[in-house]
């Protein structure tokens, strides 16, 4: 293929992003939050008032699971996949039990980790395929946390930490003791988490790329180099709440201490950190009247899902973003300067 040919193919396939660029909100009138968004930014997955869990698409609209479950932040997790929902029971039979829900609407419900001695499953991470979940049971008689890893294949494992994030294979947990070890389980291996990382938070498929805590702040871990994300100014506390497949988008939510105010950031290597609202405005998306409180991306980091509520209003709304190919204006200008060249 010529050159010229293969600028053209590629800036085909931006402009087709660029019309795919929009801001969706989705339908109906009960408070909703979106909670996750599959790895080709086709489906999210949430909960409502009055629909504990959904998967929404455009292509197919709302699919609810009306099975009772306990609401825990952060719930329910979307498989990268979009086809399996993680969260944790409200029912009487299988109250405080962790279970997946397949998009067909059947259920799977995860065994405890000491049955008849836990009275709270805390799920933290979901596999791309929904084949895999890990997290941490809290004991009723003695209130000790036991951390887990759970497989479709390999049943219920017990870690010497609490689950605290998966990557999206099931491959790698990242967790802590809660005496302030911050371990990481890799392929039955439990080690210390390397680059002197804490609270990990986000992590990409294969885990050789993820986010948290380090002894200097916000940090993004890419195939073991650091890479330091800055605070919002006026925060003092950060987190992230998803992150890329190649680690070039990150968002989640900055604060000014524990319980101050809230507001979400994107970072990405070429504009740093900046408010996520702010980011949505550059490409002429004015979210202003919402207060955005969760952010999930796309594995190419064009899509975002994101929990807002309406300022001066309490019902929430789940709102989907998908930005323009950020490169569609330079391959443009690369194709008429080829063209002109070859001529």
């Amino acid at each position: 293929m010529s050159r010229l040919a293969m600028i053209v193919l590629i800036a085909v396939s931006c402009l087709a992003g660029l019309a795919a660029g929009q801001v969706v909100i989705l339908p109906g009138s009960f408070s909703q939050g979106l909670t996750g968004i599959s790895a080709d930014g086709q489906q999210v997955g949430g909960e409502g008032q009055g629909h504990p869990y959904f998967f929404w698409s455009q292509a197919s609209g709302y699919t609810f699971f009306d099975h009772p479950g306990v609401p825990l932040q952060g719930l329910p997790a979307l498989s990268g996949d979009g086809r399996s929902l993680m969260g944790v029971s409200g029912a009487i039979a299988t109250l405080n039990r962790t279970f997946i829900t397949a998009n067909t609407g059947d259920a799977t419900f995860l065994p405890l980790s000491a049955p008849g001695q836990v009275n709270q499953s805390n799920p933290t991470g979901i596999s791309r395929d929904g084949s895999v979940v890990c997290g941490w049971d809290t004991h009723t008689s003695s209130s000790i946390q036991v951390g887990w890893r759970w497989s479709a294949s390999g049943g219920m494992q017990i870690l010497p930490f609490l689950a605290l994030a998966m990557s999206g294979d099931g491959n790698t947990v990242f967790g802590h003791t809660g005496g302030g070890q911050h371990l990481m389980w890799q392929n039955g291996v439990t080690t210390t988490i390397p680059g002197g990382g804490t609270w990990i938070s986000a992590i990409n498929d294969d885990g050789s790329i993820f986010a948290g805590l380090s002894g200097q702040g916000k940090t993004i871990w890419n195939h073991g180099q650091p890479t330091i994300v800055p605070l919002l100014p006026g925060r003092t506390l950060g987190t992230f709440t998803d992150i890329n497949e190649d680690g070039t988008v990150a968002v989640g939510i900055d604060r000014t201490g524990q319980s101050g105010s809230e507001l979400p950031f994107i970072w990405t290597p070429s504009g740093g950190t900046q408010p996520l609202g702010a980011y949505f405005a550059s490409y002429g998306y004015d979210l202003s009247g919402y207060r955005i409180f969760n952010a999930h991306v796309s594995d190419d980091g064009r899509t975002f899902a994101l929990g807002a509520t309406p300022i001066g209003g309490s019902i929430a709304r789940g709102i989907i973003v998908t930005v323009p190919c950020p490169a569609t204006l330079g391959l443009l200008v690369g194709l008429f300067a080829s063209a002109r060249r070859t001529r």
